[in-house]
C-alpha cells in the first residue's frame, strides 16, 4: 500500500475477522474482515504506532477513490 498525500508505505501484515473470537448465541454475528497495516515513513515516526487496522471494504474504496495506491505481489 502507498499513500501518496503523506508518502507512507504499508504491508498487509494479517488478515483477521474482527468477530471471531466473540461467542454470542443468540447473535449470527456477520463476518467482518479486517487487515493490519505496518506503516513506514517519516509521518508515521512521529506517532505512536506504526500498525493499524482497516476493514477489507475499507481499504477497497480507499483504493478506488485514490486514497491509497496497491501494489500487487506476484
Amino acid at each position: 500500500m502507498h499513500d501518496p498525500v503523506t508518502k507512507e508505505t504499508g504491508l498487509l501484515v494479517s488478515k483477521i475477522n474482527l468477530f471471531n473470537s466473540l461467542y454470542v448465541i443468540e447473535h449470527n454475528l456477520p463476518n467482518i474482515i479486517a487487515w493490519e497495516i505496518w506503516w513506514c515513513g517519516t509521518y508515521m515516526a512521529e506517532t505512536t504506532t506504526r500498525t493499524q487496522v482497516y476493514t477489507e471494504n475499507g481499504i477497497i474504496n480507499m483504493i478506488r477513490e485514490g486514497v491509497l495506491v496497491h501494489y500487487k505481489n506476484n
